[in-house]
């Protein structure tokens, strides 16, 4: 119980560094500007989806690469350095810094284990739901032809 207890203890100081490294509300508003941004790009590359192809698929990789900036670059980045920055905060009051099993150690270098598999696990969460959406745009909105563009004939493969 003496865990659980330091963990609820060291909680409060440990958002509190966690929002003095993400600067604070200057962080917040940078998070919804990009946000907002995502959005916008996404919205304007579905609205001129019928007229202007190019112009939406334009946005609509402006949306992907900003989405996946964050998400594959500066979050997992920005998690590295705020738990090697917090590892004296952190280390045995909310991350277990080894783990033992009996005389032996199982996991002696714990912490860096744990740090990792988050990125590992926030960036396979982030490609499974970036092919379960790109799955789900291709079903709700099949690619046509432009207006009086006819089908090319087949050949049956290659010969």
């Amino acid at each position: 119980m003496n865990v659980i207890g330091e963990f609820f203890r060291t909680l409060p100081a440990a958002l509190s560094a966690l929002w003095d490294f993400g600067d604070g509300f200057f962080g917040v508003i940078l998070m919804v500007v990009s946000g907002a941004m995502i959005a916008l790009f996404a919205g304007l590359a579905y609205r001129l989806r019928e007229t202007q192809g190019w112009l939406s698929s334009l946005f609509g990789s402006m949306a992907v690469l900003l989405g996946l900036w964050w998400t594959l670059g500066i979050i997992p980045s920005a998690w590295i350095y705020f738990a090697d920055s917090q590892k004296d905060l952190l280390a045995d009051s909310i991350i277990p810094s080894q783990i033992i099993i009996g005389p032996l150690g199982v996991a002696t270098n714990f912490y860096n284990v744990f740090r990792d598999s988050i990125v590992m696990i926030e960036a396979t969460v982030v490609l499974a739901a970036g092919a379960w959406l790109i799955f789900a745009l291709q079903k709700r909105l099949p690619g046509g032809l432009a207006e009086g563009e006819e089908r090319g004939p087949t050949t049956g493969g290659y010969k």
